[in-house]
């Protein structure tokens, strides 16, 4: 499937706008990481942004 926006809170990045969007890590601890990174702690997509 294709990224087509963010998933950070209050973040309206997208594809169209030109960021590149990136799918979070399969490994769980990265997954952590990135999800703490974005305060998604308890979230569960894998859409986030590049610009994160």
């Amino acid at each position: 499937s294709k990224i087509t926006g963010c998933s950070a809170p209050d973040c309206n990045n997208s594809a169209k706008k030109g960021y590149i969007m990136k799918v979070f890590p399969c490994n769980p601890e990265k997954r952590a990481k990135w999800a703490a990174d974005v305060g998604r702690l308890k979230f569960d997509a894998m859409i986030i942004s590049g610009f994160y």
